[in-house]
């Protein structure tokens, strides 16, 4: 190091005073000790930044073993069954599968009549019920799809992609003796099997716009049960049913529970469980019982629990047509 004062060179970095012109000498450069403290603080930085990762890793890794899109699909099931018996409450029937006019055309879905009672009863006053759901003004709230009608699964830009493109995975069953036959209301006193017993909303494999009226799962489709072959087993599919939880469908009754129904469960079964008094009740549904059906009988004693239903009675107002 050089004196700046008189040109002599300073031997030691650790003398404060110039031999040579006795003036005081400013060490230039960064002190030891400050390397040494800046070493340890990027050492422990990069320290962090590594538990930081491997938690996330963790955390994810915990993610994908607990079905997190089971998780919400049961949390928005859970709450659309709620808002159907709200509904029936209010006007002493389920929603129609959908609306007609006065030509028999299909108008309205019953999510849109739901909107209501799951917390959408600003989206609700906007739609025009008087149009069809394809209006030139209806269009306008296509993709407007509420998040408990979407179906959480995937990735979350496949979340994002389903709530743009405004679809549903979400439907009721339509049929003779199902809680939707079509052109006609359900009441929850018809309902002879008991709610806990019924199906209310089914997991479809093909997403269907929101808000469409007519593109219902019938009986019949549902029933529809296919052979797949592979080198290691033969097992069973419903096609019209997804498959998104291990070869499961997710599926809600009427009074709001949610059930894992497998591919494998019998036909015999499934439609007990589509119907509503059948005076068969499923004893003890599991997802691969074949024939847990009760024998049929004249009556049965189970009637619904009016206590799902939450709404303040309403009966005297007028059904959206």
């Amino acid at each position: 190091m050089q004196c700046p004062n008189c040109g002599a060179v300073v031997e030691n970095d650790s003398m404060k005073y110039c031999a040579s012109c006795g003036e005081k000498v400013k060490r230039s450069g960064i002190p030891r000790g400050c390397l040494v403290a800046l070493v340890v603080f990027f050492v422990f930085l990069l320290l962090m930044i590594a538990l930081v990762g491997i938690g996330i890793w963790q955390l994810q890794k915990a993610f994908n073993k607990m079905d997190v899109g089971r998780v919400l699909g049961e949390a928005n099931l859970h709450q659309i069954a709620l808002g159907m018996n709200q509904y029936a409450e209010a006007y002493n029937t389920l929603p129609p599968a959908w609306t007609v006019d006065e030509n028999g055309k299909p108008m309205h879905s019953w999510r849109v009549l739901i909107l209501p009672y799951v917390g959408e009863n600003e989206l609700y006053e906007k739609i025009r019920l008087d149009e069809p759901w394809d209006s030139d003004y209806n269009k306008q709230f296509h993709s407007t799809v509420p998040f408990v009608l979407t179906t959480p699964h995937g990735t979350f830009r496949e979340m994002g992609e389903q709530i743009a493109n405004g679809v549903t995975y979400y439907s009721v069953v339509t049929g003779p003796e199902t809680l939707f036959p079509p052109g006609q209301t359900v009441s929850l006193s018809d309902v002879k099997d008991g709610v806990s017993n019924t199906m209310l909303i089914v997991e479809r494999r093909q997403s269907v716009p929101w808000m469409a009226p007519d593109n219902e799962l019938t009986l019949d489709e549902v029933l529809v049960r296919e052979q797949v072959e592979d080198p290691v087993t033969t097992t069973f599919v419903y096609p019209a049913l997804s498959q998104m939880h291990e070869h499961c469908a997710l599926v809600c009754m009427l009074d709001g529970s949610t059930r894992l129904i497998n591919h494998d469960i019998g036909s015999n079964v499934l439609k007990s469980l589509l119907l509503r008094s059948d005076a068969r009740p499923v004893l003890a549904p599991t997802e691969d019982a074949s024939d847990d059906v009760a024998p049929a009988e004249s009556e049965t004693s189970e009637t619904p629990d009016e206590s799902e239903s939450q709404a303040p009675a309403a009966a005297e107002e007028e059904r959206p047509q």
